[in-house]
């Protein structure tokens, strides 16, 4: 008896967009937070969104972003993604 072959999927090439990691907050205050991330590849648009909602589109080599208007006592969910 012979187990199956293990098998992976790899993209290989310099402009194949990867999702940016460590994403943080910090310097949090009532009304705003730093957003900072490392990028996936610096050649390439990050989006940063509020609770689902675009809020800054960053240039390439640019990894972090001012996020205001924030209320006091509120949960939000911010995520960083990649802009090809």
């Amino acid at each position: 008896y012979q187990s199956k072959d293990a098998a992976c999927t790899i993209v290989v090439g310099k402009d194949f967009p990867l999702a940016p990691t460590c994403v943080k907050a910090s310097h949090i205050t009532a009304s705003s937070a730093l957003i900072s991330w490392l990028p996936s590849n610096s050649n390439f648009q990050h989006v940063v969104a509020v609770n689902s909602v675009e809020v800054k589109v960053v240039k390439p080599g640019c990894f972090r972003h001012h996020v205001t208007g924030l209320s006091p006592n509120t949960l939000y969910r911010v995520s960083v993604r990649v802009k090809p």
